[in-house]
């Protein structure tokens, strides 16, 4: 009996809780009516969404019926705000306030719009980076007199790089106030909409470089070597850019997914296409085109190196016959300078795919026009040489200050016996390039493999790469 009795008073207790709590919301629903409209009216919005906030938490629990007249004012009260927030927000970014814009973004989340708060807080942060954007992209098409955009050392590597870096200030600038009005998992919804505002803006900078040196693109013969060169590092830097842009969006994005508390939920809601590790996309438009110009870039590079080679061991090689110290010919230097310079150049791009493409074209140089450069000059200069050495005076040393091979180079009266001469021209010049290339191959390795670890360690992105 004493069991049943407290069961009774148990139940009764529940009862008067549930009564006294109804009482208590609809004194809070009487409160928010009879202050909400003189809030907006005041143009105090965030108290008239407070109130609006405390109606929508206890709107499904009370009965039906509950004071209607109060419903109605508050249910009026919350489309009338909406509006208002909505128009002033606007107003806000068409002003590009701010102050005003981070204000009214607060708004939509009381009011149950969060959702639609992130993708006008979206929109807000997209108009700010195309407008910055557009700024650096005129000074890619300069107007009647003006000066040349390409004038400038790299500049449409310096407007891509801007871009970036506007999506880094954001990021900086926004990150916090969005997490906390929003959440982090709607962070990363505003970090798609960035990431979708730079690939918009990058492509119209990559399209415009590659129309801009069209000749080169298109590998025309009357391009330029120079101009050629030039476009080569510029196309270099764009894609380090690119790949440097593409790891820092991705860790913050990553570090971000680390604070969400329901991931299982998150990812379930992730649209298709996203990587669960840091819900942006798999690949985007930019990655897309970046891939294009990369394997644009290796052609190009191949058949500049290619040329270069070619022309320094046929063209510009030289053999100074006065001077005494030059042991082997130009040849050597020039050979090792382009080789160097295109591994380089291919290592600074980060992209290890092109890296590998550029050692197989380096490769191919060494074991085609190098080679077979060595090979002909030691054979063209053989002959001539054991002529030299067949008379003894020539193996006289010669006096102080004077070249040990004067006279394989000049007659007797002195005259040189040719207008120019190369390692074709002398056999132990020829000799000796081929020994300074053997030592100068193992150095290229060296410096390479170095300037590759540094640039692909084994613990980075690209490790799974890296055995190709």
């Amino acid at each position: 009996e004493l069991s049943g009795r407290v069961r009774r008073l148990d139940t009764v207790c529940g009862r008067v809780g549930e009564a006294l709590k109804l009482v208590d919301d609809m004194l809070e629903l009487r409160e928010c009516s009879d202050h909400v409209m003189k809030a907006i009216a005041t143009e105090d919005f965030e108290r008239a969404a407070r109130y609006v906030a405390r109606f929508r938490s206890s709107q499904d629990a009370l009965p039906p019926g509950t004071d209607d007249a109060s419903v109605r004012v508050l249910c009026e009260a919350e489309q009338k705000l909406g509006v208002a927030v909505r128009e002033r927000f606007e107003a806000a970014i068409v002003a590009k306030d701010q102050a005003g814009v981070s204000r009214f973004a607060k708004l939509f989340h009381p009011l149950g719009l969060a959702r639609e708060g992130v993708d006008r807080y979206t929109e807000f942060i997209r108009r700010s980076l195309a407008d910055r954007c557009a700024t650096e992209f005129r000074a890619l098409v300069p107007t009647s007199g003006a000066k040349r955009a390409d004038t400038e050392p790299m500049p449409y590597a310096q407007a891509l790089t801007s871009a970036f870096m506007g999506v880094a200030d954001i990021v900086q600038e926004h990150q916090q106030s969005v997490e906390e009005q929003f959440g982090s998992e709607n962070f990363i919804v505003v970090m798609r909409g960035m990431v979708d505002e730079a690939d918009t803006q990058a492509l119209k900078v990559i399209e415009k470089f590659s129309k801009d040196h069209g000749k080169v693109f298109r590998q025309q013969a009357e391009a330029d070597i120079q101009h050629v060169g030039a476009t080569l590092e510029e196309t270099a830097l764009i894609t380090q850019r690119t790949q440097q842009f593409h790891s820092y969006i991705h860790n913050v994005a990553a570090s971000v997914v680390e604070l969400v508390s329901d991931k299982e939920a998150w990812k379930h809601s992730l649209p298709d296409g996203c990587r669960e590790d840091d819900g942006l996309l798999q690949e985007t438009r930019l990655a897309r085109r970046m891939q294009e110009l990369v394997n644009e870039y290796v052609m190009i590079e191949n058949t500049f190196l290619q040329q270069s080679v070619d022309k320094a061991v046929r063209e510009t090689d030289i053999l100074d016959p006065a001077d005494v110290y030059q042991l082997t010919t130009t040849l050597v230097d020039d050979v090792f300078f382009i080789l160097h310079e295109s591994l380089r150049r291919a290592t600074s791009t980060f992209e290890v795919q092109a890296v590998g493409a550029i050692l197989n074209c380096v490769s191919d140089a060494i074991g085609d026009k190098l080679k077979k450069a060595l090979q002909d000059n030691l054979a063209a200069s053989k002959a001539s040489y054991n002529n030299w050495v067949s008379h003894a005076k020539n193996m006289v040393a010669p006096p102080a200050g004077k070249h040990p091979l004067e006279t394989l180079f000049f007659d007797s009266e002195g005259k040189p016996r040719a207008k120019s001469f190369t390692a074709a021209a002398s056999w132990p010049h020829s000799l000796n390039n081929l020994q300074q290339c053997l030592e100068n191959i193992d150095m290229l390795k060296a410096s390479t493999e170095a300037a590759f670890e540094e640039t692909f360690p084994p613990d980075g992105p690209d490790r799974d790469k890296l055995p190709m």
